[in-house]
């Protein structure tokens, strides 16, 4: 781990999800997988660049506060066409 004037440049995956997100190491590694938590790779090793985790997040919270009607823009509900299948779920009904 870097740390430049008491601050880490990077963190493990597992500890990035704990601390931003309390998630536990299979939740993180996949949030990382997901690309939910930004990653960088060197060789083997797996690291979370801290100040692009807290841009991503601070960006986040921006879209929220001025777009906060889109955010809780009330659920639609999308009709969907019936179809009719045969007795056994598979595939369209012969008519």
């Amino acid at each position: 781990m870097l740390v430049t004037n008491g601050a880490e440049k990077t963190i493990s995956v597992p500890e990035a999800g704990r601390r931003y997100f309390d998630l536990c190491q299979g939740a993180s590694y996949d949030a990382a997988k997901r690309g939910d938590i930004p990653t960088i790779r060197i060789g083997r090793l797996l690291r979370v660049p801290v100040r692009v985790l807290e841009r991503m997040l601070d960006s986040a919270g921006e879209h929220v506060r001025n777009n906060g009607a889109e955010a809780l823009a009330p659920l639609q509900l999308v009709a969907r066409k019936s179809v009719k299948t045969d007795s056994w779920g598979k595939g369209p009904a012969a008519e």
